[in-house]
């Protein structure tokens, strides 16, 4: 991995730039199938029994880190936790802007479409949680998205290509995290309304993937990406390339 963050991203023209394809954005069809991820119901205002609740093992082979990531569907809030163990440097994420957070070392990450889209659909988004300036950072980025003020509106570069993002905004919400010698625990509840889009009535299937963004050991720049689906995340050198959303690879996501 690089030994620093990488430039910072700039805002956007107003034309788009085509993007070339990145080396980290084909189709993963050599990915071997994931069971649909369950959600649970939960109700209005309700908090979730974690300790009752599934996981889902977040795991590469050959690194010693393991994440279970359990979530929970209230009809006002969306309930996420992740529980990542084997980590030697936990919790520490160097980015100077959230707009990077996810090259900035540790993060956990929600992907989803809210209209079940295989190929990118309007409204797809993907929710960082991450350390930030002494605290706790949520945001929230979305590639397209009809409406979105260009004020929201930023670009990830490089010298290989350019991604533009309809929407790229830091959420007012506080996660609640737990830091160990080599673990911590995120949990974050997120209304519906800021994500764009109602609860999904319970039998519901759409598409997401779930992961971890894992540090170098001085919690500078970001190491590893490991998600339970989508298993063409080995890029670690692309700031544009590691913010592109790859639908193609995600799993069924399944509201119970």
């Amino acid at each position: 991995p690089p030994t620093g963050p990488p430039p910072p991203g700039r805002r956007a023209a107003a034309a788009r730039p085509r993007a070339p394809a990145s080396r980290d954005a084909r189709p993963p069809a050599a990915s071997r199938p994931a069971e649909p991820l369950r959600i649970a119901r939960l109700a209005a205002g309700g908090r979730p029994d974690w300790d009752a609740l599934p996981a889902a093992e977040i795991v590469r082979e050959g690194l010693s880190t393991r994440t279970a990531f359990r979530a929970a569907a209230a009809p006002d809030a969306l309930h996420l936790r992740w529980d990542v163990r084997g980590d030697a440097s936990p919790w520490k994420n160097g980015a100077r802007d959230w707009h990077l957070l996810f090259k900035g070392g540790d993060c956990v990450d929600f992907q989803l479409s809210p209209t079940g889209s295989r190929d990118g659909a309007d409204g797809d988004f993907r929710l960082l949680v991450a350390p930030f300036q002494g605290g706790g950072a949520a945001v929230l980025m979305r590639p397209r998205l009809t409406g979105a003020p260009e004020t929201a509106r930023f670009s990830y570069n490089s010298p290989v290509q350019t991604v533009v993002f309809d929407s790229v905004t830091k959420l007012g919400l506080a996660p609640e995290v737990e830091v160990g010698d080599d673990s911590f625990r995120v949990t974050l509840a997120v209304p519906w309304a800021l994500l764009g889009m109602e609860a999904p009535a319970p039998g519901t299937t759409l598409r997401g993937d779930v992961g971890v963004i894992l540090s170098d050991a001085a919690g500078t720049v970001n190491a590893a990406r490991v998600y339970r689906s989508n298993r063409h995340t080995n890029l670690v050198n692309d700031q544009p390339g590691e913010a592109v959303l790859q639908p193609a690879g995600w799993s069924e996501v399944v509201f119970e």
